[in-house]
């Protein structure tokens, strides 16, 4: 390939990736990207033939790279004889959020890869699938190895909320303001979603342990109420959810008339 024809590539890639971090996937058209990258709609449908391929190949071209440094983390991790749950969860964290610090359009590229996952795409979750799946295998043998007390369908839900939660930190919408650089900032969230990771993924199955560590927790029935209880109960957190009264009445008594009839 010409160095004219692989810089015109790379301009559309890059103004792509832009473009769909900030617009989303649906919301970014081909017209701004070419308009973006200074090229005709011919260059893009020459090199990618639809917009369909310029998505793959925009979330392709980075997405081998990490992937690969995620694996080689990994893979250095349980060679080591004192490897445990905080060295898998560093490997499956820390790339993916470093790679927001990198100089070369990584920050749009992690604000693509949390959009990838959120928006409701069913082309674009096969294709994530695909090029995912080898890599979540590698993590969860190996945290299926420090958690045996977790069977196979209890661990894929525990990791899938921590991949949620990263997905969050990706998409970088935190209600946390930045304090610092972006990089003190960066290491600050790799720092608090491993702790959160190393402390939630180890709870114990028992519903008896459970309660003593969490005898109980109470939750107004509305829809957020309703989401953070569907996690608290798949941990077997014992969770009670009530109803506020609409005008009158004390919101207290409620609570405790709740938790008696338990």
């Amino acid at each position: 390939m010409s160095s004219e024809l692989f810089s015109t590539k790379q301009r559309i890639l890059g103004a792509a990736e832009a473009l769909f971090a900030q617009h989303g996937f649906a919301g970014a058209s081909l017209r701004q990207v070419t308009s973006a990258a200074n090229v005709n709609l011919a260059a893009v449908n020459y090199h990618f033939g639809s917009k369909e391929n310029l998505i793959n190949e925009v979330l392709r071209r980075r997405l081998d790279e990490l992937n690969t440094q995620r694996v080689h983390a990994l893979r250095s991790a349980v060679t080591r004889p004192d490897c445990c749950l905080e060295d898998v969860l560093d490997a499956l964290v820390r790339p993916t959020l470093e790679l927001s610090g990198s100089e070369q359009g990584g920050t749009a590229f992690v604000r693509l890869i949390a959009r990838a996952y959120a928006e409701h795409n069913e082309q674009l979750r096969k294709f994530l699938h695909d090029h995912n799946g080898h890599v979540f295998k590698e993590f969860t043998a190996a945290l299926a190895q420090l958690l045996p007390q977790l069977d196979k369908q209890e661990l894929y839900w525990r990791l899938d909320i921590v991949s949620g939660a990263l997905t969050f930190a990706m998409a970088d919408f935190g209600l946390i303001k930045r304090r610092g650089s972006i990089e003190q900032h960066r290491d600050m969230t790799i720092d608090h979603l491993i702790k959160f990771a190393n402390k939630y993924l180890p709870r114990s199955t028992d519903p008896v342990y459970a309660r003593q560590v969490f005898p109980q927790t109470v939750l107004g029935a509305g829809v957020m109420g309703a989401q953070i209880a569907a996690h608290l109960a798949n941990a077997n957190v014992d969770t009670i959810l009530f109803d506020l009264p609409a005008k009158d009445g004390d919101p207290n008594g409620i609570v405790l008339k709740a938790i008696e009839r338990r």
